[in-house]
Parts: structure tokens; C-alpha cells; sequence
């Protein structure tokens, strides 16, 4: 069980471009916290896709994540994420920002977002972790002392679509200098990765091929560039330190796009 907590609400954005928030830690509850959860939760006004949505600390990025599909008004969803080993960003006055990428010019679904920060003292036992990864635990320790944001900077993101890099190809490389104190001892590498644009169905390109578009449906034209494979390479001074493959997000009538959702057999 948790113990008591001071959430930090932040209000409500609605729609786009980037929403911005300026935050401070809770003065009754101040450092250090034993758990820090993040807490998102949305609904959707109408039928609208899957969209992609992310949310920075002072441009370090802690969540990855994705709207549901909602086929009828009134969708509503959370999603919450222990996020204690980015306290070194909350100790201290941050910017906080929200993008969700959406479009309703063909469905007219507009999202509302709250987005909320839970501080929580006192010992917790570790059944207490919210993660979607628990394979990653050995890599966290104690939170970090420093944490460095590898992403575009403030004025680049207010002018574009958020902090995330874009790679268009495979020849495409987005760099960024960072300074890494001398003191350093161990330092952990965290790359977020997603889908864009006609790259959605990446996992369902062609090996290889020299067509611009491919048919996928009735009436559906997509791009299928670069084949059927995805890997995010990082380089330190042109050394080789990691690499990750994304794992394939699946909507309903992403498999075949020319179809709906459909239920199983007995399917509640």
C-alpha cells in the first residue's frame, strides 16, 4: 500500500499545440519522496484515431504513450507511471510539457487531458511499482543526481511538433551536444521511440521495395518505405553505446486497414 500522498494537479489542455506548464513541487511534501506517480487521464468528445502523445520535463521526456481508438463519444482512459527516477527534474521548478498529436478535419474528435503528479512519503514496499517495462529495474538504482534532456530545444519544440526528434530515413541522423559532468560514474541511456505518419504500419512494409505506395485496401493507398525494419541506433562521439527496436503498436484495423474492429467468436 501506498502511504498518503499530495497530488500536484495541473490543469486541463485541450487540443493543440504543445500545452506548457510551469510546476513546483508540493511545499508540504518536499523532497525526498519515496514514490512519485504520474497520473494521466483523458476522454475523447467523438470517434477519432489512435493518436501518439508524450509528456517532458524541461525537454527530458517521461512518458511514451498512445490514445485509444474510440469509436464513439464519451472514451475515456488513464494511464499512470512511477516516474520516481526523474525526481532530480521535480526537485527544483520545471516546465512541463504535453504533446498530442490529433487532426479532426476528416473525425471530429476533439481529446481532453489532466495530467497529475503524486508525491508519496514513506517506506513502500515493492509491490507498489507502477511500470510498463519490469524488465528494466536492474538498470534504476537511486534516482540520478542529473538528468540531462536529449531532445530539440524550447524554441524549436514551440515552433514544431514537441521535443522528439524526427527520422524520415534511414540515412537520416538528429544529433545534440551534451555536457556530461567529470564526475560521472554511470549514466543511463533512455531512448523513446513511436511511429509517425505513413510509417504507422512500418512492421507490415515489404522487405524492400522501390514503390512509393502499395495498395492496402479498398480505396486505401499507404507509403511503404525503408522495408519492414526499425532500429534506433545511439552514438557517443561516433561510438557505438546502444541500440533498441520498437515494438509494433497494433490498433484496431491496423493488420488490414481496409477493415474495422471486429469481436471474436463469444466475444463479452
Amino acid at each position: 500500500m501506498f502511504p498518503p500522498n499530495i497530488p500536484t494537479r495541473l490543469r486541463p489542455h485541450r487540443g493543440l499545440p504543445t500545452g506548457l506548464l510551469c510546476i513546483h513541487s508540493p511545499p508540504d511534501c518536499p523532497a525526498p519522496w519515496s514514490r512519485v506517480i504520474l497520473d494521466l487521464s483523458a476522454s475523447a468528445s467523438d470517434v477519432q484515431k489512435d493518436r501518439i502523445a508524450a509528456i517532458w520535463l524541461s525537454g527530458a521526456e517521461i512518458l511514451r504513450t498512445s490514445t485509444p481508438f474510440s469509436l464513439a463519444p464519451g472514451v475515456f482512459w488513464r494511464v499512470r507511471k512511477d516516474v520516481t527516477r526523474y525526481t532530480a527534474l521535480l526537485r527544483r521548478p520545471s516546465r512541463l510539457s504535453i504533446m498530442l498529436e490529433n487532426s479532426n478535419t476528416t473525425l471530429p474528435g476533439v481529446y481532453s487531458v489532466n495530467v497529475s503528479l503524486h508525491f508519496y512519503r514513506g517506506a513502500v514496499g515493492d509491490n507498489g511499482r507502477l511500470t510498463a517495462h519490469p524488465v528494466i529495474r536492474g538498470l534504476y538504482r537511486e534516482p540520478a543526481d542529473v538528468i540531462i534532456p536529449i531532445s530539440r530545444s524550447a524554441v524549436e519544440a514551440a515552433a514544431g511538433p514537441g521535443f522528439w526528434f524526427r527520422v524520415t530515413n534511414e540515412t537520416e541522423v538528429q544529433t545534440r551536444t551534451v555536457p556530461i559532468p567529470n564526475n560521472t560514474y554511470r549514466a543511463v541511456l533512455e531512448v523513446y521511440v513511436s511511429h509517425h505518419g505513413d510509417d504507422e504500419y512500418w512492421y507490415a512494409n515489404p522487405l524492400r521495395s522501390n514503390d512509393v505506395t502499395v495498395a492496402v485496401g479498398d480505396g486505401i493507398a499507404s507509403k511503404k518505405p525503408n522495408g519492414g525494419f526499425r532500429q534506433v541506433v545511439a552514438t557517443i562521439d561516433g561510438k557505438y553505446v546502444g541500440s533498441a527496436v520498437p515494438f509494433p503498436v497494433i490498433s484496431p484495423g491496423s493488420v488490414n486497414p481496409s477493415s474495422g474492429p471486429r469481436g471474436g467468436h463469444r466475444c463479452v
